[in-house]
């Protein structure tokens, strides 16, 4: 979250309500899990994504 944050913060918009989504968005099953997944492509490299609600305007 702490590059996120800065984004948020950087843009003018409101860091707690974001981290707030983005933690509730971890636990929407019940359990928290990672926003984040990593996997390793077919020519060997670590590639990741990120999942998380964000309202873009």
């Amino acid at each position: 979250m702490n590059g996120v944050s800065s984004v948020v913060l950087a843009t003018g918009n409101d860091t707690r309500a974001v981290e707030a989504g983005a933690h509730a968005y971890a636990a929407r099953s019940g359990q928290y899990r990672s926003l984040t997944r990593w996997e390793v492509d077919q020519d060997g490299n670590l590639t990741g994504m990120i999942e998380m609600p964000m309202l873009s305007g």
